[in-house]
């Protein structure tokens, strides 16, 4: 065996993610319009399948079915680009989408996207308070402390002369 912990190197996981840029452009080039019971449906099918696949012991592979490049993850994609393409443009009709606040943070979400992972696996999976909380609220204080500390090494490095080739954006 050629490489013995994994066979699955950083080439794989560029090819596979870059998909998501790719789906990006198509659901903004071609769009699809989905009818609010189709969004829930397609929204619950993932927590569906993953909680019968607890329930009846089907042997799914976890990380092919339900990590991020498994099919339940790009239907989740489609129904957020969805949702959020909505939001944007009842946005748009509102005074919100003036604000200076939103618009610090559309200029930041690169960057929260790139440091999310790093700061949810080394830092926040290991607070060990969590691990002791019902599995809702660790979901909800993961998924709160990320985006903050995401958030906020995005917005320190922005104001830096690197900002826009580290994060992206110059603030």
């Amino acid at each position: 065996r050629i490489c013995p912990i994994s066979c699955t190197g950083v080439l794989f996981y560029f090819s596979g993610y870059l998909g998501y840029f790719v789906l990006g452009f198509y659901l903004y080039r071609f769009p699809i319009r989905l009818n609010a019971i189709t969004m829930l449906l397609l929204f619950a099918l993932s927590p569906v399948v993953y909680l019968f696949n607890k329930y009846f012991g089907w042997n799914l592979d976890f990380y092919g079915a339900f990590w991020y490049l498994g099919i339940f993850c790009v239907l989740q994609c489609v129904v957020w680009y969805q949702i959020v393409s909505k939001g944007v443009s009842w946005l748009k009709t509102t005074s919100i989408m003036n604000s200076s606040a939103l618009s610090v943070l559309s200029k930041c979400t690169f960057g929260i996207y790139l440091f999310h992972i790093f700061f949810m696996r080394t830092i926040i999976w290991n607070i060990e308070l969590l691990y002791s909380l019902h599995p809702l609220m660790q979901l909800v204080i993961i998924i709160i402390l990320t985006f903050i500390l995401s958030l906020s090494a995005t917005y320190i490095i922005a104001k830096t002369p690197l900002g826009k080739y580290v994060v992206g954006c110059r603030l």
